[in-house]
C-alpha cells in the first residue's frame, strides 16, 4: 500500500495514502483504501468489503476499483480501441424478365462466411432499390427476414447490389443475348410497371364508425 507522509494542518507529518490525508479523501479514495487495506491484512477482499463497495456504487474487478455496471470486458476494450473493418460483400445477381416492378434477385456473401439469398432488385418510382428477403406475415402483408440495422450499412448493401446488377446487365448486353431487352428498355419497362401497379392499387377504405364500435 503506497503510504507517504504529508504535513497536516497542525504542521506535523501524517501518513498519507496516494499523497492524500484522510480528510482529503474522495469517495473513490475511501473505497480504494478499504480494498487495499483488506488485501494488506488478509490477502483478499472480503465479502463484507465487497458489499460495502457495492452499496456505494462500486465493484472490484480484476484488481481494479470500477463503478458498478460500468466495467468493460477485454473484448469491449479491444473493440473500442480497434476501428471496425469494412464488411466484405460478394454479390451474385440473377436478372429476370421484369415482373411488374421486380427486375431480378441477388445473393450476398458477407466476409466469406455468411450468405443471404433472395434479395430483390426492384424498380420504384424513384429508381432501383434493394428489397430484403421476406415472407407472408399472416396479416396480408410481408415481413423482412433479414435486414440492415444501420443507415450506413443499408446504403453500402444497396450500392453493392445495384452495382452488381448494372455490371450483369452490361455483360449481357456485350454478349448480345438474344431476345433480351436493352438496359434502358428494362429500366423503362420496370418503371412503367411500377407506376401501373401503383395506379391499380385500390385505395385503403376507412372503417365506418359503426364498424369501429
Amino acid at each position: 500500500m503506497p503510504r507517504r507522509y504529508k504535513q497536516g494542518a497542525d504542521g506535523q507529518p501524517h501518513p498519507a495514502f496516494y499523497g492524500k490525508l484522510p480528510e482529503e479523501f474522495s469517495k473513490t479514495d475511501t473505497m480504494r483504501f478499504m480494498v487495499e487495506t483488506a488485501l494488506k491484512l488478509s490477502g483478499c477482499v472480503s465479502a463484507d468489503t465487497l458489499a460495502a463497495l457495492r452499496a456505494e456504487g462500486y465493484d472490484y474487478k480484476e484488481g481494479n476499483l470500477v463503478p458498478a455496471g460500468k466495467e468493460e470486458t477485454m473484448q469491449e476494450k479491444v473493440a473500442d480501441a480497434t476501428p471496425a473493418a469494412p464488411l466484405k460483400l460478394d454479390v451474385s445477381v440473377r436478372v429476370i424478365e421484369p415482373v411488374k416492378n421486380l427486375m431480378g434477385f441477388a445473393s450476398v456473401k458477407f466476409n466469406d462466411c455468411f450468405v443471404v439469398e433472395n434479395l430483390k432488385i426492384v424498380q420504384g418510382s424513384k429508381g432501383l432499390f434493394v428489397g430484403m428477403p421476406s415472407q407472408p406475415d399472416g396479416k396480408g402483408g410481408y415481413r423482412d427476414m433479414a435486414y440492415p440495422v444501420t443507415k450506413e450499412f443499408r446504403e453500402q448493401l444497396n450500392t453493392a447490389v445495384l452495382q452488381a446488377y448494372e455490371v450483369k446487365l452490361e455483360q449481357m448486353a456485350e454478349r448480345g443475348s438474344a431476345g433480351r431487352a436493352s438496359i434502358s428498355e428494362q429500366l423503362k419497362a420496370g418503371k412503367a410497371a411500377a407506376e401501373q401497379a401503383k395506379a391499380e392499387r385500390p385505395p385503403k377504405e376507412k372503417p365506418s364508425r359503426g364498424a369501429e364500435r
